[in-house]
């Protein structure tokens, strides 16, 4: 009696893993039909994403200035990331940092200290009682 089914690991039909389902393959169809429409209708369209549009603008001599600018702010966000503050005493939500919870133990730890010492010096002192000795 032969061992049936396949053995561990090994894949026996099916779709090879990485290759696109029916949905995917006709999703993409549609998609270069439609380009090849728009490319037939439009023959100098971009062929590039809407950011490499606005770069494309903002690098062109010949585009007045103001659609220069206009593009280069509008791609600027996705070239440089804004600047953050660098010091934030507290945290986005309400907490307050590592550093900042370390210094507030320790003054706490000093506070007590000190409240010790000067509870230590009000305090009266004891009178030593003399000492009796046994004949």
């Amino acid at each position: 009696m032969p061992g049936g089914g396949s053995k561990p690991g090994e894949r026996r039909g099916g779709r090879k893993r990485g290759s696109p389902n029916k949905t995917t393959q006709a999703r993409q169809a549609a998609m270069q039909k439609a380009a090849e429409r728009l490319a037939g209708a439009v023959p100098d369209a971009f062929d590039g994403d809407a950011h490499s549009l606005l770069v494309m603008l903002y690098k062109d001599p010949t585009q007045p200035t103001h659609v220069r600018l206009d593009a280069a702010r509008a791609a600027l966000p996705f070239e440089k990331p804004r600047l953050a503050t660098a010091t934030e005493p507290l945290r986005s939500n309400g907490h307050i940092s590592h550093e900042e919870a370390l210094r507030e133990m320790l003054r706490q730890v000093r506070e007590r200290q000190q409240e010790k010492a000067s509870a230590a010096e009000r305090a009266p002192t004891p009178a030593a009682e003399p000492r009796k000795t046994q004949h």
